[in-house]
């Protein structure tokens, strides 16, 4: 409760609302899959209660947008969600950026390819690009794959795209 709190104080002004946050909540454990895992949705409000705070209609319509956008079916959503349930509540500009980064710069458009990334990685949609997506891309670069291989390293493994540098280079 106190990193809640102490990460989104505007709950204390939201207290008032309770019907709109249980409203908020029912809405996450169902988009969250809250019955396979109730500590894990407790744990993302905990350290994201921006989650909690989106209105219901809100939370919804990012999914069925994310489900648009990316691609994806709707329990392939709700995976991706499940590791980073922050991409609910992120400005859909942003999300749109990084997948346009994924096509232009690697080459992957929404079939396999992408869905692959996006179940492995989904931290990919909210990384900065110049500090943390280039320079992995760089490294790798460095390290010998040409430019015409880069996407199908990505592919093959996704999580290099937030895997520390020194340990790429390792």
């Amino acid at each position: 409760l106190y990193t809640c709190l102490l990460k989104g104080p505007k709950l204390f002004a939201r207290a008032a609302s309770i019907p709109k946050l249980r409203e908020s909540h029912a809405v996450l454990a169902t988009l969250l899959r809250e019955d396979l895992s109730p500590k894990r949705l407790a744990v993302s409000i905990a350290h994201e209660p921006a989650l909690l705070l989106a209105p219901a209609d809100k939370l919804r319509a990012q999914f069925e947008w994310l489900q648009r956008e990316t691609g994806l079916g709707a329990d392939e959503v709700t995976k991706m969600l499940r590791d980073e349930p922050s991409l609910l509540v992120t400005a859909p500009e942003s999300i749109e950026l990084r997948l346009e980064w994924l096509r232009s710069r690697l080459g992957v458009e929404k079939d396999g390819r992408l869905a692959r990334i996006l179940r492995l990685a989904p931290l990919v949609l909210k990384l900065s690009r110049s500090k943390t997506l280039e320079p992995r891309l760089a490294c790798l670069r460095e390290l010998g794959v040409t430019e015409e291989l880069l996407g199908a390293i990505v592919v093959r493994t996704p999580r290099l795209l937030h895997t520390p540098l020194n340990s790429i280079q390792t």
